[in-house]
C-alpha cells in the first residue's frame, strides 16, 4: 500500500506542475492581451479619419469601413491608405466614413444613407472584414452582407475598390499558440472576398500574404501598431504598395 501511494505522488507532481505552468501562462497572456486592448483603445480614441477638400471640379473619392479606414496604427491621417491616396491625388476630394469597430454589416447602414442622400463618387475605397475576422461574424452571413454591400456601392461610385486586412494570424496581440487559429479565420473570410468581389465584378485588392512572405510576420514591431493588432504607417504604406497601382488606374487625377 505504501509503495502505491508512493507511485502516485511520484505521478501526481508532475501533473501538478503543468497544470500550474499552464495557469500561469494563462494568466500572462491575459494581462498582455488586456494591456494591449488598453493601447488598442486609445489609439482609436485619438485617431482622426483624413479627409481632403481637394480642388474645384475635382474627382471625388469616398472611404468606408472600419479602424482601418480611419488610418488607426498610423503616426498621423496623412500616413494612412486615405492619406497616402489624398498625397498622390492632391487634387481629388475625399470623404472619409470609416468608423472604427464596423463590421460588414455596419455598412450597409452607411450605402442605405449615401442613396438616401444621393451622394455620387468617382471612386468608393472599401476596407472591411477584420472585425468580422476576429469577432467570428457566421461566413454565411458575412457573405450575404458583403453581395449586398457590394451591389449598394457599384450604384454611388463609377469605380469600387475593396480590400481586408492582412494575415490576421500573424498580429502579436494574439497569444502565441492561437495564433495559426486567427490565420484559419482569415483565409475564411478571404475566400468570401474572393468570391463576391468576382461575381459582382469589383475590384479586389488581395493583402493577404502566407507568413514566409508577409512582412508584417518578418518585422512585426515595424509594420504593425504599438497595440500589436493595427498597421504601423510602415504597415498602411506596405498595404498601399498593392493598392496603388489599383487607384492609379481608375484615372482620379486631373
Amino acid at each position: 500500500m505504501g509503495i502505491q501511494s508512493s507511485q502516485v505522488r511520484r505521478y501526481r507532481m508532475p501533473v501538478i506542475i503543468v497544470i500550474i505552468i499552464a495557469i500561469g501562462y494563462v494568466l500572462v497572456q491575459y494581462i498582455l492581451v488586456n494591456k494591449k486592448v488598453t493601447v488598442g483603445l486609445s489609439l482609436v480614441q485619438q485617431t482622426v479619419a483624413y479627409t481632403q477638400a481637394g480642388a474645384e471640379n475635382g474627382k471625388t473619392v469616398l472611404v468606408v469601413g472600419d479602424s482601418t479606414g480611419v488610418g488607426v496604427g498610423a503616426a498621423t491621417p496623412a500616413e494612412s491608405v486615405a492619406g497616402l491616396i489624398g498625397a498622390d491625388f492632391p487634387d481629388a476630394s475625399i470623404e472619409n466614413r470609416a468608423v472604427s469597430g464596423a463590421k460588414v454589416h455596419d455598412l450597409l447602414d452607411v450605402f442605405n444613407q449615401l442613396s438616401n442622400e444621393r451622394a455620387h463618387f468617382d471612386v468608393v475605397v472599401i476596407q472591411i472584414g477584420g472585425n468580422d475576422i476576429v469577432r467570428f461574424t457566421p461566413l454565411k452571413s458575412a457573405e450575404q452582407d458583403l453581395a449586398q454591400v457590394l451591389e449598394q456601392a457599384k450604384h454611388v461610385a463609377d469605380n469600387v475598390v475593396v480590400f481586408s486586412c492582412g494575415n490576421v494570424g500573424t498580429a502579436p496581440f494574439f497569444p502565441f499558440g492561437t495564433r495559426w487559429a486567427w490565420g484559419v479565420r482569415t483565409r475564411a473570410v478571404r475566400q468570401i472576398f474572393l468570391r463576391q468581389t468576382a461575381a459582382t465584378q469589383v475590384q479586389y485588392i488581395d493583402l493577404y500574404r502566407e507568413k514566409k512572405d508577409d512582412p508584417f510576420a518578418q518585422d512585426p514591431k515595424r509594420y504593425y501598431a504599438a497595440d500589436s493588432f493595427h498597421p504601423s504607417s510602415d504597415g498602411y504604406a506596405a498595404w498601399y504598395t498593392s493598392i496603388s497601382p489599383v487607384v492609379h488606374s481608375m484615372n482620379i487625377g486631373f
